[in-house]
């Protein structure tokens, strides 16, 4: 057996092994802490894996799991393809339309398990308030604009309302660098799932406009985005807009939901990048 160390996310520790000979990722806690909510993640990719049967959507199965005192780890299938970075800077349109047709089918699925519910506002302003709490670190550091300072103060007084949106199922963290695309089946891979503050289809919504209207992969990707990763992120969005807009939820909500997804990477902002990505798009709302 080996295991092989590779990049990791949040809380946790990422490595590839090797179970009855075939190759498995493995997700670790790296502290007691993040042991709960790796679990829920675990258990929220088990339910997909079991439930979601699409034609373009894979799920990644777990192998195993344990839990110990200090730790908990899980395997998952490793999957063999491209991840959109690499896949941007070579892949034509109908490999981008796959892509689409992919997203398109796994939202139209959650969105059919989420009955239309009453989110009451209490919840949202606990979220803000955790946010704001969890920024002043930042927030002291004078590293946040005038823009990105009066958002936080805003998205108090918006946290104020009760709304009214699907609420069910979501992955929590839709973005592209979360999916893997398989040029053998042309079927995407959806790994890493999050436990989210309020589980809706339009968290992932927002997770994917954040990378393809807002630019967050071109924020966080170590390799060089050129002219072909900006066609294909746009390209992908002007396919994606019109699917998004027919649901009056999403016309209501949306800018609220984002400014939320957006403060909320503030108390993880520790590049230059990610402060800029976030400034950026509060900058660009005035």
């Amino acid at each position: 057996m080996f295991e092989l160390g590779i990049a990791g996310n949040s809380g946790c520790e990422l490595s590839i092994s090797k179970i009855n000979h075939k190759l498995a990722v493995v997700k670790r806690s790296s502290s007691k802490h993040y042991s709960s909510r790796l679990k829920l993640q675990m258990q929220k990719q088990e339910l997909f894996a079991k439930e979601c049967d699409l034609k373009n959507i894979v799920i990644p199965n777990i192998i195993t799991s344990l839990s110990e005192a200090e730790s908990f780890e899980f395997t998952m299938e490793f999957v063999h393809g491209s991840g959109f970075d690499e896949l941007s800077l070579q892949c034509g349109k109908q490999t981008l339309d796959q892509i689409v047709d992919a997203l398109k089918e796994l939202l139209t699925y959650e969105i059919e398990k989420s009955p239309i519910t009453t989110v009451p506002a209490h919840i949202f302003q606990t979220k803000v308030q955790q946010v704001i709490k969890n920024s002043e670190a930042i927030i002291a550091s004078g590293k946040l604009t005038d823009s990105t300072l009066r958002a936080l103060k805003d998205a108090s007084l918006k946290a104020n309302v009760d709304r009214t949106i699907p609420q069910g199922i979501c992955h929590g963290d839709l973005t592209l660098s979360n999916l893997i695309y398989s040029k053998l089946n042309k079927k995407v891979y959806v790994i890493d799932f999050l436990d989210s503050f309020i589980e809706s289809p339009i968290i992932d919504i927002c997770k994917i406009r954040q990378d393809t209207l807002h630019g967050w992969s071109r924020c966080k990707s170590e390799l060089r985005h050129n002219a072909r990763t900006t066609q294909a992120l746009t390209y992908l969005d002007e396919q994606l807009a019109p699917f998004f807009s027919q649901f009056d939820w999403v016309n209501e909500h949306y800018d609220f939901f984002q400014d939320i997804n957006i403060l909320r990477i503030i108390p993880y902002a520790h590049s230059e990048q990610v402060i800029n990505f976030i400034n950026q798009y509060f900058g660009a709302k005035k």
